[in-house]
């Protein structure tokens, strides 16, 4: 097993990106591959460049996501987009999800694991999330115990969107963001009884 140095999950994507304006506001977002369509989250310095610039909606683009799932490994409207670009032959895009995380759990049933994304020491994420994504049969012989870390790639199903694992090995597990020092103290502050 190899360390790495962070926890991560990004999902590249080609599909056509609508926006609806909405008078007075940043405007609303969805993503379409084929006939499914999703709304989405976005920074807002992305949705501010959206308000001030007309896309072709016919057009598909090279999106980036800051992916999100429900419990049944579909992709959901919690997923943020960070970045898209115009499709360029000159360049390689990688579709798919790539991600590092922890085992949280494993369901032989439905063939689905959950892969806890922890916030990185230096990172913005303040909260960890779980990815669910769907196995295949055989691969839930060969994953390791819940608590390890998995370097993982998945693909997206265009027509259910959902994240379907491709390719697992195990890695130790990046460091943890520990509890900022304001955090402590506001902690140890509602801890003691007034006098």
């Amino acid at each position: 097993m190899s360390p790495v140095s962070y926890y991560y999950a990004t999902l590249g994507c080609q599909a056509q990106l609508i926006i609806e304006p909405k008078e007075n506001d940043l405007p609303r977002l969805t993503m379409a591959i084929g006939e499914t369509k999703l709304g989405l989250r976005a920074f807002n310095r992305l949705r501010a460049y959206f308000k001030k610039h007309a896309l072709a909606s016919e057009l598909r683009f090279n999106l980036m996501l800051f992916p999100r799932t429900d419990q049944s490994g579909r992709l959901s409207e919690y997923s943020y987009l960070y970045a898209f670009t115009e499709p360029n032959p000159d360049t390689v895009f990688e579709e798919g999800l790539s991600a590092l995380g922890e085992l949280c759990y494993v369901s032989k049933e439905e063939a689905i694991i959950g892969l806890k994304i922890w916030p990185n020491p230096e990172g913005a994420l303040q909260k960890p999330f779980i990815l669910s994504l769907q196995v295949s049969l055989d691969s839930l012989q060969d994953l390791p115990p819940i608590g390890s870390g998995l370097d993982l790639k998945a693909s997206l199903k265009p027509k259910s969107l959902r994240l379907v694992v491709t390719h697992f090995k195990q890695v130790a597990l990046p460091a943890k963001k520990k509890a900022s020092q304001a955090q402590k103290k506001a902690s140890t502050l509602k801890a003691k009884p007034k006098p």
